[in-house]
């Protein structure tokens, strides 16, 4: 098998090979600058935050992407398999329907749905047994 050699010569003064890349930033862009910043201020500059406030956490028990996306791909399943009455009764908003199954006073109603297990239902108090006559 003959190899071959492909040689690529951009034209300089072609306005399709000029460059986007504005150099300016470099530094300011630059990982290690903008963690000395973090270092010395304790905060990111906002300017380099897309879409808003930067979001701080413990992140370190996520786990992988893998995980996460199955962990999505799970809950959009179980959303899918609910009965229609259900997702209208929730605006057919999963939102609505965590926020109401997590609400202590909604547990019989989420039971009754079929979205809780009744095992988590409590258990009525037992009978109290008649003491045995003390002597």
């Amino acid at each position: 098998m003959e190899k071959r050699v492909v040689k690529l010569e951009f034209n300089k003064d072609d306005p399709r090979c000029v460059s986007q890349t504005q150099a300016h930033f470099a530094k300011d862009l630059n990982i290690n600058s903008i963690m000395k910043k973090y270092d010395k201020t304790g905060t990111i500059d906002p300017s380099l935050i897309k879409n808003g406030r930067p979001f701080y956490g413990d992140f370190t028990k996520m786990g992988d992407l893998q995980t996460a996306m199955a962990v999505v791909n799970k809950a959009t399943a179980a959303w899918e398999n609910l009965p229609v009455e259900v997702k209208i009764k929730f605006n057919q908003n999963p939102l609505e329907l965590l926020t109401f199954v997590n609400k202590p006073e909604n547990l019989v109603e989420s039971v009754n749905l079929g979205l809780l297990p009744r095992e988590m239902l409590p258990k009525p108090p037992e009978p109290e047994l008649p003491k045995p006559p003390t002597a």
